[in-house]
């Protein structure tokens, strides 16, 4: 769609290092519109029909904070994608990680995570 087209913060996905770890909740149009290689923020649930619980979600969570971490990476967290409602909102995220925003957009913000030691 145009508003993806014209994101601003697929153009600051687009001036990331190139080999830098990338999460978000919008990974699939990250891949689409900018050909860059992006993971999805792990999944509440087991799988996105059911309300299956994931019990790996912790461990999920604290591996992705750790390859942002000691690779440098960032999360991407797109505000206008509140029907993926199996993955964290951007406020659990926060209560979860340390972020710090790098760029803060209309359409989203894009963050670093930094350790909590």
């Amino acid at each position: 769609s145009r508003v993806w087209q014209h994101s601003e913060i697929m153009e600051k996905i687009k001036g990331l290092p190139l080999g830098i770890p990338i999460f978000s909740n919008g990974a699939d149009a990250i891949y689409i519109l900018t050909g860059r290689s992006a993971s999805f923020i792990p999944s509440k649930v087991v799988d996105a029909p059911s309300p299956q619980v994931n019990d790996s979600y912790l461990f999920e969570l604290a591996r992705m904070q750790s390859q942002l971490e000691s690779r440098e990476g960032v999360l991407v967290f797109f505000n206008k994608l509140a029907w993926r409602w199996y993955l964290p909102s951007e406020d659990e995220l926060k209560e979860q990680l340390t972020l710090r925003p790098l760029a803060i957009e209309t359409d989203g913000i894009i963050y670093k995570v930094v350790s909590k030691r």
